[in-house]
């Protein structure tokens, strides 16, 4: 009788959170997982529709960028299974979050190399001149060791495809990207993107603008030079 009771009490258990809906902290773990999202990301979930026990309807954002999806229950849980594009067909999951895991690792790169150029600038405030350097730097470098804990918190050394960040400051940009007449308070800043290889680019001081690009090449490099971003993806207004 006890035996029968238990099994009976287990069925009901398990029955009733069969029959449970899609949850907002079910749906959130589902987008973490399949987008391979870090805890800069931002995820906001929209709407989840009503009756959704096996196969839900689901309307969210990661950093702003909204999102329609599927996301069915298998007998491991939930999971985020279709995402509809532009034309409105419903595509693999995957094929979406591969293409943006690495535009979520450029605008990573983006941010750290902002970092790490306005505690040069504040360096060069005080200082009158930029801090010596010449392509990669490690905790161990007097470049690290100059800004790190005095005018940034924790200067990033690698970039989000753990390829190395490389500065140059003034004298050593000479060349670089084409640059001609480097003074000492300048410097760059540079992710060489993907490939981790220098991209073949040259700067043209009468077109700032003209290394920013609109296509999705996550090989090409990401450069601030002067605090100015030279190289990168043209953010549309």
């Amino acid at each position: 009788m006890r035996r029968s009771l238990s099994f009976f009490v287990l069925y009901c258990v398990l029955f009733v959170s069969s029959c449970q809906n899609l949850t907002t902290k079910d749906a959130d773990l589902c987008i973490k997982n399949t987008f391979r999202l870090s805890d800069e990301d931002k995820i906001e979930i929209i709407s989840i529709s009503k009756d959704s026990k096996t196969l839900a309807l689901v309307k969210f954002k990661i950093n702003d960028i909204q999102f329609n999806s599927k996301m069915r229950k298998y007998d491991t849980g939930w999971e985020l299974e279709e995402i509809q594009n532009e034309f409105g067909l419903w595509i693999p999951a995957s094929s979406i979050s591969s293409l943006f895991d690495e535009t979520s690792k450029v605008k990573r790169a983006m941010i750290d190399i902002n970092a790490i150029a306005t505690a040069i600038i504040d360096f060069v405030t005080d200082r009158g001149v930029a801090p010596e350097q010449a392509g990669i730097y490690g905790e161990n470098t007097p470049f690290y060791k100059s800004l790190n804990g005095i005018y940034i918190k924790n200067l990033p050394i690698k970039d989000p495809w753990d390829n190395n960040y490389h500065v140059y400051c003034g004298k050593a940009i000479e060349g670089k990207y084409g640059i001609r007449n480097a003074q000492s308070d300048e410097f760059l800043v540079v992710s060489f993107g993907k490939d981790g290889k220098e991209e073949f680019w040259t700067f043209d001081p009468n077109n700032l603008t003209g290394g920013l690009f609109t296509d999705q090449d996550y090989n090409k490099d990401l450069i601030i030079y002067n605090g100015t971003w030279i190289r990168g993806p043209k953010i549309e207004k």
